[in-house]
């Protein structure tokens, strides 16, 4: 072999490496989220063991019918019922997608949570809604957000 289709191979190598070791999802805490005019949501993600799954939390606020503003929480700790799954992560990414009724409330809910890892953290989108099926209806539509690492712990 020579020199330089050697070099190539080991050019190769580093790339490939580098580039399976950025789609894993570090260790750790990360907090953020997003901001629009009348609807808002913050978000942490506590990536577990391994890179591959997490605990994650987003409360959610935006308008509702008859001049409400909704306020909810949903994640692995909401205490949701039935509850909430935790975020597969393969290859740096996750969806999660939920549609439920409480049996409490008689709300019917339902959200999408999507994201990717990047070198400052997360970064993904959210849309949340509800209707009590009696005309009241509260819907967050697309938000985009982002989650940077944080020496914070989950909530």
């Amino acid at each position: 072999m020579t020199r330089r289709a050697t070099a190539v191979t080991v050019a190769a190598l580093v790339l490939a490496t580098s580039g399976a070791g950025a789609a894993l999802a570090a260790t750790g805490v990360y907090s953020g989220g997003s901001r629009k005019a009348t609807r808002y949501m913050d978000i942490t993600i506590q990536v577990l063991s391994g890179g591959r799954s997490a605990n994650w939390r987003v409360d959610v606020y935006g308008p509702c019918t008859e001049n409400e503003q909704l306020g909810r929480t949903v994640g692995t700790d909401a205490g949701n019922t039935p509850p909430d799954r935790r975020l597969r992560i393969r290859g740096g990414r996750f969806t999660l997608t939920q549609h439920a009724t409480s049996p409490f409330s008689g709300l019917t809910y339902s959200y999408r949570l999507t994201g990717h890892a990047v070198n400052s953290g997360f970064v993904g989108t959210f849309h949340y809604q509800e209707t009590d099926h009696h005309g009241y209806r509260c819907d967050v539509p697309l938000l985009h957000w982002s989650a940077r690492h944080t020496a914070s712990t989950f909530p």
